[in-house]
């Protein structure tokens, strides 16, 4: 039983494919993107989990932080159909080895891994679990998965780089379900902790001019912001918000906020009355926050033609004296300076 402490070639010339979680605060990771080994070196490697052997990688968390999700990356060997499942586990230390102190626990099938070909496997904490800076904590990845087939989570052997991630004792294994430990020396695991999450509220705002002539273009602002009263701030995915309308068209239906805040054209009807404009944002995440979903509407009056003058009054007569007729010439022009019919 040795040789699951170590690595098992898997001779298939594919690539780590990486799944990223975006806009989320990653507290540990191995390997980051600046660690190009893990290309080939972790396509071709990786440990054994199954009924018997236990796998462990430890991390130290910076600060206090809250953590909402774990991907380790997995893949499985079952080609026929693997059944069973895999477990993640989130321990405290003890004397250098994972303790009996388990913090979260999440199971997931192993169906649902990728056969051969590592992959990013996310398990969701729910609800999140918050760690210290000053500790160690421990990733266990377990399975009930029986011989021969297994999960393997995928690692950098010590060559070319030695051991990469964190000190020679970082990753164990235990060959009787986790009762004992015993070093893999100058090996890593891929894995990655994510920050938890937040929900925030949001007010969506839209505003117009109250009253516009038919046919006519009239700007519209749209206006999103947090439970706090701030503007929504913009993340790696776009923020999108739908425009509709009762009659009348906008110039686009999908407008994208740029931090909280975009303006967007509707054309009126040819038609007169009010009409009611609804932006409706779709919410978005950005750092660890998920905004949720809105809407406004307002109610802009349409009328017909512009039906405001001008009037100038002009005094013809040069001179003028007491009790004489004065001369005077009126003139009405619409609002381009048109003479009125």
């Amino acid at each position: 039983m040795v040789f699951k402490r170590v690595f098992l070639a898997f001779f298939v010339l594919v690539l780590c494919v990486q799944a990223t979680v975006l806009s989320i605060e990653t507290i540990a990771e191995y390997p980051t993107e600046e660690d190009t080994n893990c290309t080939y070196d972790c396509t071709f490697h990786a440990i054994v989990v199954d009924e018997d052997t236990v796998q462990a990688m430890t991390f130290d968390p910076p600060g206090s932080p809250n953590v909402g999700s774990v991907q380790l990356l997995l893949s499985h060997n079952d080609y026929s159909g693997p059944t069973g499942t895999v477990t993640m586990q989130i321990r405290t230390d003890s004397a250098g080895v994972p303790s009996e102190s388990i913090l979260a626990d999440v199971t997931r099938p192993v169906s649902e891994i990728s056969w051969f070909f590592p992959c990013w496997f996310e398990f969701d904490i729910d609800p999140d679990i918050t760690l210290s800076g000053s500790d160690r904590y421990w990733i266990v990845c377990k399975s009930d998965v029986q011989e021969p087939n297994f999960v393997g989570w995928h690692v950098t052997p010590y060559w070319p780089g030695g051991n990469p991630y964190g000190d020679v004792n970082d990753t164990m294994c235990s060959e009787d379900g986790g009762d004992t430990w015993d070093t893999i020396m100058l090996s890593d695991p891929g894995f990655k902790v994510f920050g938890a999450r937040t929900t925030e509220n949001t007010t969506t705002t839209i505003t117009t001019d109250p009253n516009v002539v038919r046919g006519r273009k009239v700007e519209v602002n749209i206006m999103v912001k947090d439970s706090g009263g701030y503007l929504v701030q913009q993340g790696d995915e776009p923020a999108e918000i739908l425009l509709s309308a009762t009659d009348g068209s906008f110039d686009d239906d999908t407008v994208e906020l740029d931090n909280g805040i975009v303006t967007a054209y509707w054309n009126a009807p040819s038609s007169t009355g009010p009409e009611t404009l609804t932006a409706e944002y779709l919410g978005h995440s950005c750092g660890s926050a998920d905004y949720s979903p809105s809407d406004s509407n307002t109610i802009i009056q349409v009328f017909g033609e512009d039906r405001s003058t001008v009037t100038y009054l002009t005094v013809v007569t040069s001179d003028i004296t007491t009790n004489s007729p004065v001369n005077l010439t009126v003139e009405v022009n619409d609002v381009n300076g048109n003479p009125v019919s």
